[in-house]
């Protein structure tokens, strides 16, 4: 199997955002490249395709996990809300995005448009250095 939240998870891909959060079924970094601070990927560790086939403790930390990370990017971005995204289209392996959606946000991105912010080049991302800082600020925010 060639998948890379799996790859991500047993730590056998180099992926270059750091692990915000890890769980016993859960794992959080941030999304890259991407054009927006904050927007996080949550992902079961184990290779499950669908909602439907985690496990009530696995879904119970999830529920943990969303809370916690909306109300740490509400307080280091300050964002009218959150979006929570999950279709599991282009990496068939069970994961969520979580994105804080600022008071003054570019029109193409409200909505479903949102993921227009991560389908980028590297070159239009972020950078990096700015994306792992931010990293940092939120882990040191999570509170469980």
């Amino acid at each position: 199997m060639d998948c890379m939240i799996c790859g991500i998870v047993s730590k056998k891909k180099n992926f270059p955002m750091p692990i915000i959060y890890e769980g016993e079924n859960w794992i959080v970094n941030q999304a890259y490249p991407s054009k927006i601070r904050g927007w996080l990927v949550i992902s079961v560790k184990k290779h499950r395709k669908a909602f439907h086939e985690i496990t009530i403790k696995e879904s119970l930390e999830l529920s943990k996990i969303l809370l916690m990370l909306s109300r740490a990017l509400k307080e280091t971005t300050k964002c009218k809300k959150e979006y929570i995204l999950s279709t599991n289209e282009g990496i068939e392996h069970l994961h969520f995005h979580i994105v804080p959606r600022e008071r003054k946000f570019k029109k193409e991105w409200i909505g479903l448009k949102i993921y227009n912010a991560i389908r980028i080049e590297e070159k239009d991302s972020i950078s990096k250095k700015e994306l792992i800082q931010f990293s940092k600020m939120i882990k040191e925010k999570i509170i469980f």
